[in-house]
């Protein structure tokens, strides 16, 4: 398997990092509830949609909705669920995924980029208090850009030319094909549990690797 030195891990996060399933299901319940819906969702629905971004999610969800009520909709979610995760309620970390952490974190920095809405990946760091090992983060709902465009932007704003991102899916794949393969990062697609990640991570870009950049100066930037 070829080997690369990296300077910057970017991490995806349903499915990756983290399982919010039950917490966004009952996000996605109160909202209809509180609309007037006379619906329920299901959290084979929710996992058919993770990792989408917002307005196709909607456009397979609530299709019926107006596009103004697609909105009102979608921004009701979004607080709804970032209030339920935030408490740690409705979600788990992922097998690993600490320990994960925990080894790379020294090596050097690590990112998230995930197609959500604000509030979200912010709900993640602190229901499992996991801030402080995160240098930087990007989502659309703060940027309104595509995942690869946003891997590009945490890249470009940290000073990474040499990064890896890590997801779970086939979405994840695509996300990083349009970034312009001398900016932009290798692909380790990873699956769960982060033991399977970690040995992914260790296979394509050992730490042997890695530690290559072990004292590289960093600082985390603070989350906007």
């Amino acid at each position: 398997m070829r080997q690369f030195k990296t300077d910057g891990v970017l991490f995806d996060l349903d499915g990756t990092l983290w399982d919010s399933g039950d917490g966004v299901v009952e996000g996605y319940n109160l909202t209809a509830e509180r609309m007037g819906l006379g619906r329920t969702f299901t959290p084979d629905q929710m996992h058919s949609v993770m990792g989408l971004q917002s307005q196709a999610i909607l456009d397979r969800l609530v299709p019926d909705l107006s596009p103004e009520r697609q909105i009102a909709f979608r921004n009701e979610v979004c607080r709804c669920e970032c209030e339920i995760l935030r408490t740690g309620r409705g979600s788990r970390l992922l097998p690993g995924v600490r320990e994960l952490l925990e080894t790379l974190r020294p090596l050097c920095p690590l990112f998230i980029v995930s197609n959500c809405m604000g509030g979200y990946i912010e709900a993640f760091l602190e229901a499992h208090g996991l801030a402080s090992y995160f240098a930087d983060y990007e989502h659309p709902g703060r940027t309104g850009l595509s995942k690869g465009e946003n891997i590009r932007l945490v890249m470009e704003r940290n000073g990474v030319r040499h990064g890896v991102y890590v997801g779970d899916a086939q979405v994840d794949l695509e996300g990083v094909l349009p970034v312009s393969p001398s900016s932009g990062p290798a692909m380790a697609l990873a699956p769960s549990p982060a033991t399977t990640q970690l040995s992914t991570i260790r296979a394509s870009f050992p730490l042997c690797s890695i530690s290559c950049i072990e004292g590289r100066s960093w600082q985390r930037r603070p989350f906007p």
